[in-house]
């Protein structure tokens, strides 16, 4: 062959050969990344040695993804993964399936019994400081001390905003040890949904002298609502009087800020031997106790008595969780290890240490951050997600695939696909995936508000001035050349979401973005006439284009107003609630989400107290959520003045998510008014967010949320009393249908 032909061949070959980075991963390859991703779960969170406490497992898996996919054959694998993790879990055993071998002596008791740990799941905690989830050790000498007791009463946000706060109370006990206590604590919220609290979890009071403390700090402008309280935790006694809460004045002096019944001496009206005004929840406090007192500091007081709580029982390491990881070998894992005198794990574990980078630093663009990042965002969900029992996902599937795909991808964005293709397999309204080199600032929309209408993706509203050819109401056929339906399509694969109508806004949102200074070619089908091609940039920066509404507050009929609770703060509505009491209807337009608002709305809608749905954070003890339980609580509002006893509607749709699903919940519960539109996104609970190498952050749902009832909510949502949904010819005659449907209902 001539020189010439040899080296055109050879230049072609190589061009035809994906880059070192994207390689395929297929047969044995695969099925060895398999058995590692479940074995690296299995020990992460479960094993409790202390190396594996604290073990890098982002580094470990980066490094181990390489180990291990070349293993010729299931006896190299269980070599390979033994020598892997045995710095973090010498007593974990890997081994070709069917030839388990005898158990260890370690895991055997010997002497006198020190203890035994265990892992101890609330949710799962991701690294967040502020995250309500946590993951700890716990032994079999120490009791647990889950439960806290509370009595609350909300402030008026307006009153400390932007303010230094000191909230002081006597207190005194009796019958603690060295573990619990009573205490106060202040929680506050800003208009981003941004936690500021205070506590003295970390230093409560155990003395059995009266004792005043307190709690200082600063409050911001922005704070949407604000509750003080006491607490007490573990089997002991706690009596309480004489609260006050101050604000501090420029001056630097202090200003009393009113609190109700701040003896905590006068009686309830309803509920006997309790304190008026203080907020006490029986779900959240089961098992303690709550009773007003006579022998105080100062007059009357109140008590509040803990349970007893005795160390956990533990079962011995010798019963091992044992399971088969694929690729021809299974595991043995202990899911609890003796402590020593010294308390540490045996036997001692010492470590795994990071091979030397260079600086090199993990990327999506990297064959190896994108396999073990799979591995990793596998394993969170396979242990910790609470909705897998309605969601009916194959999710071992899930993970071959996603090996697959991230093996072969050619870069990170590529690789951002995959992952967000794996969490839409979740099911879940609030999974989602973000890459740090793709920011939300680098994109804009087009002047265009865009929903899908009967089938159809349908021009909402057009930026004033932006688009001037193209009307509400006119068709998008296609976009650069792809049918709409087949855009959208492929956008709601990569979008997760519990219900269809959470996953179409989801998808129809995303197209009309894109990024700052690219340009997107739209045929467009007008009301009468031919079609058309019009090439529109992404050019409207954040907050992105929305619907028309009326003004935020308005009285939009004689007698009729209108709130819309995605756009007002507290302090919006408390300025109106006097004009919204006296009004004949009212229309609360929750088509969105209540990013800047306390449930404040719904207090004013209620002659009782009522309380949130049921929140159920996870407690996970085991893989494979085995035996998964729940910690269940809610919260409850109190009525306040003035009463909003006109007619009253509430409109939503399938983008209420989340705290919009909150205060429709309540709503639908309690019936307190009718509910207009189509049903929410059924999706609600507080999220658990957390990052992965190369820049990756992941979004989901880490608790149950179930209807007062105890029914599903996950996948089902809020369903409207009155359903209503948009037309194309409604929107080309300019009407909200919703709205004026709402209008209609409280005009009656």
């Amino acid at each position: 062959m001539p020189r010439v032909a040899r080296l055109c061949l050879l230049l072609i070959v190589c061009l035809s050969v994906a880059p070192a980075s994207a390689q395929p991963l297929e047969g044995r390859g695969l099925d060895n990344l398999v058995a590692f991703t479940r074995l690296l779960g299995y020990v992460r969170y479960f094993h409790p040695s202390d190396a594996a406490a604290d073990t890098n497992w982002n580094a470990f898996a980066i490094h181990a993804v390489k180990e291990v996919e070349a293993a010729k054959s299931p006896e190299a694998l269980a070599r390979r993964l033994e020598e892997l993790f045995r710095p973090v879990a010498p007593t974990v055993q890997v081994f070709p399936t069917g030839t388990a071998p005898e158990l260890l002596r370690a895991l055997m008791p010997a002497g006198k019994d020190p203890g035994i740990i265990a892992w101890h799941h609330l949710g799962v905690w991701m690294g967040s400081p502020r995250s309500l989830y946590k993951s700890r050790r716990i032994d079999s000498k120490t009791p647990l001390l889950d439960d806290v007791a509370n009595l609350t009463q909300e402030i008026e946000p307006k009153l400390v905003a932007g303010r230094k706060v000191r909230f002081r109370a006597w207190l005194r006990t009796e019958g603690f040890g060295q573990r619990g206590g009573a205490g106060l604590w202040t929680q506050g919220w800003n208009e981003d949904g941004d936690e500021m609290s205070m506590d003295m979890k970390d230093k409560p009071y155990r003395g059995t002298d009266w004792q005043e403390v307190e709690l200082v700090g600063n409050l911001e402008e922005t704070v949407t609502s604000f509750y003080v309280g006491v607490a007490l935790q573990g089997g002991g006694r706690a009596w309480f009087e004489n609260a006050v809460l101050e604000a501090a004045r420029p001056d630097g002096t202090w200003e009393a800020i009113p609190l109700k019944n701040p003896g905590f001496d006068q009686e309830h009206p309803e509920n006997k031997g309790r304190p008026a005004d203080w907020s006490w929840n029986e779900k959240a406090s089961s098992g303690f106790e709550v009773a007003l007192a006579a022998s105080c500091r100062e007059g009357g007081c109140v008590s509040l008595a803990g349970k007893a709580s005795a160390p956990p029982t533990l079962p011995p390491p010798a019963e091992v969780f044992e399971a088969d990881l694929g690729g021809g070998v299974s595991c043995r894992v202990p899911l609890t290890l003796y402590l020593d005198g010294k308390g540490k794990t045996v036997p001692a574990s010492h470590g795994w240490t990071p091979p030397a980078t260079n600086g090199w630093q993990p990327s999506g663009n990297d064959r190896a951050t994108r396999l073990a990042d799979v591995a990793l965002a596998w394993n969170v969900f396979q242990h910790f997600y609470p909705y897998f029992d309605v969601v009916q996902t194959d999710w071992p599937a899930a993970l071959r695939d996603a090996l697959t795909a991230a093996a072969a991808d050619r870069d990170e964005v590529a690789f951002l696909d995959t992952l967000r293709l794996l969490v839409a397999q979740l099911h879940d309204g609030h999974g989602n995936v973000g890459l740090a080199t793709q920011s939300w600032e680098k994109f804009a929309s087009v002047p265009l508000v865009l929903r899908w209408i009967e089938d159809s993706l349908t021009v909402l509203a057009v930026v004033d001035g932006k688009a001037d050819r193209i009307r509400p109401g006119d068709v998008i056929l296609s976009l650069d050349g792809v049918p709409a339906a087949e855009a959208v399509a492929k956008r709601e694969r990569l979008t997760s979401g519990a219900t269809p109508q959470w996953r179409r806004w989801s998808a129809v949102n995303r197209l009309s973005r894109g990024l700052i200074g690219k340009t997107v070619k739209l045929k467009i089908q007008p009301a009468t006439g031919e079609p058309y091609e019009v090439s529109l940039p992404y050019e409207i920066k954040f907050p992105f284009p929305d619907e028309l509404r009326p003004e935020k507050i308005a009285e939009i009929r004689p007698g009729i107003w209108y709130v819309d609770i995605g756009r007002i703060d507290d302090k919006d509505f408390n300025n109106a609630v006097a004009k919204l009491a006296a009004a004949k209807g009212v229309i609360f337009d929750l088509r969105g989400y209540p990013g800047k608002l306390s449930p404040v709305v719904l207090q004013h809608l209620t002659d009782t107290p009522i309380t949130s749905a049921q929140w159920n954070v996870p407690i996970v003890r085991r893989p494979d959520r085995q035996g998964m339980e729940f910690q269940s609580s809610n919260w409850s509002l109190e009525p306040r003045e003035p009463r909003i006893r006109g007619k009253v509607a509430f409109l939503t749709d399938g983008r209420a998510i989340s705290y919009a699903e909150t205060y429709m919940g309540m709503v639908e519960h309690y019936k307190l008014a009718e509910i207009v539109g189509s049903p929410t996104a059924g999706t609600n609970g507080n999220i658990n967010p957390f990052d992965l190498p190369g820049g990756y952050s992941f979004f989901w749902t880490g608790m149950k949320v179930l209807k007062h009832d105890g029914s599903q909510h996950h996948g089902i949502g809020i369903l409207p009393t009155v359903p209503v949904t948009p037309t194309i010819e409604g929107v080309r005659q300019g009407k909200d249908e919703v709205l004026e449907k709402g209008i209609e209902i409280v005009s009656e």
